[in-house]
């Protein structure tokens, strides 16, 4: 190029001194017929120059290509060594063709002993014929996708491998990739076993509950059916007791009157018990009918009052009223009247002479709680649960807190729950005892939609 730019300034200097007459004619003549031969040489050169410099561009290019190949091919080359999967190559002729490290790290073979036999030698006997097909299809084309087996290890043991793979035909290879689940498959097979033994416990358990339930059942038959028969003597035996009392076959002398008084007061305690089986037995048994209506606590608590309060004079104990609830509660009325008096009776039996019983009533939420509170001996923390199951009573050493079958608090408990109530107990040792019992408060709105149902009134106000 430097050639070419010479003689065109060369050309440019002979044209200067032929205009200044310094060059003679045929000189000029000369210079003529050269100068497009010298253009041209020029031409061809750049155009030879320029061929040269895209040459180089794309030698260059060609060659960032390729180291760009080859440093991709260097990065797979090292995940697939640095891989915790187990890559190879199988040949059809049933021989490992190439390995990464991770078969000898997994299994404990060399990477000659894997390569020396065919694969096969290395497969669980129960998997080989699945193995096989497996095979077959490869060569077929398919494609295989989590396949399953075992293959040995050097220490005699075997490992569960998932297989994924591919087949070129052409080449007659297998490319391969496959995965130790081994843990995966104990653990797999610990919960198999583990949902077998509860399958069995709870078929175990079933059994033992339909046993229970049967046994609950004739329990609560027998009391129903003893009661019952209990009840029709012990009936004619309170009231030819009245009858004594009242001296209408004759006088009694003093002796005779205690002697009757006894009676009566033996067979009202026996009629009580037999009237509190009964309970109990229709509330295990679902058979205890309710009455459920609205009505406020302030109507029943009176004449709750008005049979207690002997009992409380008798021991001096003053029972006091804090009624904070001007709501209304779903419930039977005749139920609730005996949930009270089992609450009462029972704060009155544990609470000192000189001492005090507290009724309390409030709105929780949907709910209206009433409470019971003694200043009695209280309960420990492990009796609490315990008082409100049947037969179980408080042990304190006093045999005038003893008295009773231990029914009381077990029938208000059912009662309680059968109206979609609950109760609980908060107590400690010499502090005495809160009894607290929480029944549905009936809203006011369901009371004007009942109304308005009942009157066949269609006003969407009212539903609202």
């Amino acid at each position: 190029m430097g050639q070419a730019l010479q003689r065109v300034e060369a050309k440019s200097n002979i044209g200067s001194w032929a205009s200044k007459g310094g060059l003679p004619l045929y000189g000029l003549f000369t210079l003529l017929l050269i100068a497009p031969i010298a253009l041209c040489a020029w031409a061809i050169e750049l155009k030879v120059w320029s061929v040269a410099l895209i040459f180089l561009a794309l030698g260059l290019g060609l060659c960032a290509l390729a180291g760009s190949l080859y440093s991709r091919l260097e990065a797979g080359n090292r995940f697939i060594e640095m891989s915790v999967d187990m890559f190879c190559i199988i040949g059809f002729d049933g021989f490992f063709k190439s390995l990464n490290p991770s078969w000898q790290k997994i299994l404990g073979f060399s990477m000659e002993e894997l390569m020396a036999k065919p694969r096969i030698d290395f497969i669980h006997p129960e998997d080989r014929l699945s193995t096989e097909a497996e095979v077959s299809r490869l060569q077929n084309g398919e494609i295989t996708l989590a396949f399953e087996n075992r293959y040995l290890c050097k220490d005699g043991s075997y490992k569960w491998f998932l297989w994924n793979a591919v087949s070129s035909p052409r080449q007659r290879v297998i490319y391969a990739v496959a995965r130790d689940i081994t843990e995966r498959q104990r653990a797999e097979q610990e919960r198999h076993k583990f949902i077998k033994t509860l399958e069995a416990a709870n078929h175990e358990l079933e059994l033992r509950n339909r046993e229970v339930e049967r046994a609950t059942q004739l329990k609560s038959r027998f009391l129903a059916g003893m009661s019952h028969d209990l009840r029709t003597p012990l009936n004619a035996i309170v009231g030819f007791s009245d009858l004594l009392a009242d001296e209408l076959p004759g006088s009694l002398n003093p002796k005779q009157k205690r002697f009757v008084n006894h009676i009566k007061q033996a067979s009202g305690h026996l009629l009580q018990l037999i009237k509190d089986i009964l309970d109990l037995s229709r509330i295990e048994t679902g058979q205890l009918e309710l009455h459920c209506e609205e009505f406020h606590i302030d109507s029943v608590l009176p004449e709750v009052l008005s049979t207690i309060r002997p009992i409380a004079m008798a021991k001096n104990i003053q029972i006091q009223q804090k009624l904070k609830s001007s709501g209304h509660v779903f419930a039977d009325r005749v139920r609730l009247k005996q949930v009270l008096y089992n609450l009462l009776s029972n704060a009155l039996k544990f609470t000192p002479e000189n001492g005090t019983v507290e009724v309390s009533c409030y709105e929780y939420g949907g709910s209206i709680c009433t409470s019971v509170r003694d200043t009695g001996i209280g309960i420990s923390p492990e009796n609490r649960e315990m008082i409100f199951k049947e037969f179980r009573q408080v042990e304190d050493g006093s045999a005038s807190v003893r008295e009773g079958a231990g029914l009381g608090l077990a029938i208000t408990k059912g009662l309680v729950e059968q109206q979609q109530g609950k109760i609980w107990v908060e107590s400690e040792p010499g502090m005495g005892s809160r009894f607290t019992f929480s029944l549905p408060k009936a809203a006011a709105a369901a009371r004007v939609f009942a109304i308005a149902v009942a009157e066949n009134v269609n006003d969407p106000n009212l539903v609202s």
